[in-house]
């Protein structure tokens, strides 16, 4: 099988690794991002870079838009010059973003009368992930169109789940979010009330990790990142809050209780309030701290 033509629509801390390891499997990459500094290594290692989304699209056979938020995807897709006024009947959009299934399904809507298909394929594990190429792909549409994509998953991608129709990767996505960002929280409450109470941080977390409450981010996430004091975005906290946002209104629509989401929606928000937005996910731990008037890990200034 010949290597396919990919056209990668954000270049960003998701789209970029993803992007190189097409190019190391041998594919043909187009490229846009808004930021045209973005697209200059990956010039550097042999794709194009275009001037618009639908530039980029033109000579694609797959087109991955990896992006922020749901106006962006809307923009790229179907804004002037894009993605929607470049491509080709035959290609295959692959909207890899965190975003809202109706959007995917708009998106759909639109590509279809142009022959185009729209597979909906968020994808999990993070950065670090998209980096080994070890991400977990959650597709969703006509299933010959996803297993026509495994040219460009393989690459990029450890495990492939099959979701059902467009929209529903989206809606695992978000769930997935959704519990995760609750046990950030769960995790940093408990481990804050440890610690007001007297008990030391590291050892709360072997417990927890060696219970029926262990979690990754109980074994991983506070001893690598909180208790250090290494906030660096892996994960932004701002984005986590906007998933969660994205749930609540997939259970306001679908009428599905959330609890549990509505008070990590709100705690989020409130970090993200407090200027911790642009940090790491885990960051969620200091709004703990500045609540209990307590320091779980180390800070420079005590170093």
């Amino acid at each position: 099988m010949s290597a396919p033509f990919v056209a990668v629509i954000g270049i960003g801390t998701m789209g970029a690794p993803i992007a190189r390891n097409l190019l190391r499997a041998g594919a043909q990459l187009s490229c846009f991002d808004v930021k045209r500094e973005a697209m200059a290594e990956l010039v550097e290692h042999g794709a194009t870079a275009t001037a618009s989304p639908a530039e980029a699209a033109s000579r694609a056979e797959f087109v991955i838009t990896m992006l922020p938020a749901d106006e962006h995807i809307r923009a790229a897709v179907l804004g002037p010059d894009g993605v929607a006024s470049g491509i080709g009947p035959g290609s295959i959009l692959i909207e890899m973003s965190t975003a809202s299934p109706a959007t995917a399904r708009e998106l759909e809507a639109a590509l279809a009368p142009a022959g185009v298909q729209v597979v909906d394929a968020p994808v999990g594990r993070g950065t670090q992930a998209a980096i080994d190429g070890t991400l977990l792909i959650l597709a969703s549409g006509p299933r010959d169109a996803v297993d026509r994509c495994s040219a460009v998953f393989d690459p990029v991608g450890e495990r492939t789940f099959y979701c059902g129709e467009v929209g529903a990767g989206k809606t695992v996505k978000l769930v997935n979010n959704l519990v995760f960002g609750e046990i950030v929280a769960a995790v940093s409450e408990g481990v804050t009330l440890a610690v007001k109470s007297g008990v030391e941080p590291d050892l709360v977390l072997e417990v927890i990790g060696n219970s029926l409450a262990a979690n990754a981010v109980a074994n991983h996430i506070f001893p690598e990142r909180v208790l250090p004091r290494d906030f660096s975005p892996k994960f932004r906290l701002d984005l986590e809050s906007k998933d969660l946002a994205l749930a609540q209104r997939l259970a306001q629509d679908n009428g599905a209780p959330f609890l549990l989401g509505a008070l990590t929606a709100s705690l989020f928000g409130t970090a993200v309030g407090r200027g911790l937005g642009g940090s790491d996910v885990s960051r969620l731990a200091e709004l703990y701290e500045q609540l209990g008037d307590v320091t779980i890990g180390q800070r420079s200034s005590d170093a």
